[in-house]
């Protein structure tokens, strides 16, 4: 079996040390409408227009991570109130199906 890999990245930087627990996030399709994920694509585009014309380095990379932070808040608060899509993960029995896979693919390092 290959070790595992310590650190990796991807879409977003990765810390996996081996023997500790860590948590997945994700979102089942549809839990968002499009009109409110197409809205906060369009608010994260025109703010990152707005940060890309800082002179500075060092106020760009802050301003940055506060758009990334708030981005991830906003988002968040709208999983949060979402009340569309499918609720598949409410059923016990779907709910361990994809908790086993998970297991099973960090076990072999899938994922």
């Amino acid at each position: 079996m290959n070790s595992p890999k310590i650190y990796y990245k991807r879409n977003l930087p990765h810390f996996q040390p081996p023997g500790y627990a860590f948590f997945i996030t994700f979102r089942l399709h549809g839990t968002l409408p499009k009109e409110v994920v197409t809205k906060l694509k369009a608010m994260k585009e025109e703010k990152l227009k707005l940060v890309s014309g800082y002179d500075n380095s060092n106020v760009k990379g802050e301003k940055y991570s506060e758009l990334k932070k708030e981005y991830f808040k906003l988002y968040d608060s709208y999983l949060d109130m979402t009340s569309s899509g499918s609720s598949w993960l409410k059923n016990a029995q779907i709910a361990e199906i994809v908790k086993t896979q998970f297991t099973f693919a960090m076990k072999r390092n899938m994922i």
